[in-house]
């Protein structure tokens, strides 16, 4: 009888063990679907903003290629008042005042072309860091994000050195 109470009462411990770990367990299950949900939220603001950057990078290469555009069309107005010069230098010595006139606007449009040439050049370069941006936010094989914290960096530093110079001019 004693013995059949021994084992009466060892099955009882261990009926408690039994509940106390599936009580574990079910606490455990609760917290690894709370990290999956994290995991799930993070992946989408991940897509968000990789998505957001493309958007960015498109909107600077249209303004790139825009500039280039306007960059092309001021170097053949700045070939054809150079070429309007060259016509109004044989009348130079009739109408020097003129020619003083004209070559100084030759002189103001290709200081604006350089500007231009600059903006374009320093566009390039923020539009290359954007591009290295999105590149560090696209997710490899494994689901896993590559680390962006280089690639932040460089954007930093070409964007003040580029808001510098653009300030400068």
């Amino acid at each position: 009888m004693q013995k059949g109470t021994q084992e009466v009462d060892g099955g009882y411990e261990l009926a408690n063990k039994a509940g106390e770990s599936l009580d574990e367990i079910l606490e455990r299950s609760k917290e690894v679907g709370i990290q999956v949900e994290q995991i799930s939220s993070a992946a989408q603001q991940l897509t968000d903003m990789s998505i957001e950057m493309v958007k960015l990078s498109d909107s600077i290469s249209a303004i790139v290629e825009e500039n280039t555009a306007s960059t092309q069309q001021m170097a053949a107005t700045a070939k054809q008042v150079s070429m309007s010069v060259e016509n109004v230098a044989g009348v130079a010595e009739e109408n020097s005042a003129a020619t003083q006139q004209v070559s100084a606007a030759a002189e103001e449009i290709s200081a604006q072309m350089q500007q231009v040439v600059d903006s374009s050049a320093i566009l390039n370069t923020m539009s290359d860091d954007f591009q290295h941006l999105v590149d560090g936010y696209k997710l490899n094989g494994n689901g896993h994000g590559k680390d962006t914290k280089p690639a932040v960096e460089a954007s930093s530093l070409a964007a003040a050195t580029a808001t510098d110079e653009i300030n400068s001019n």
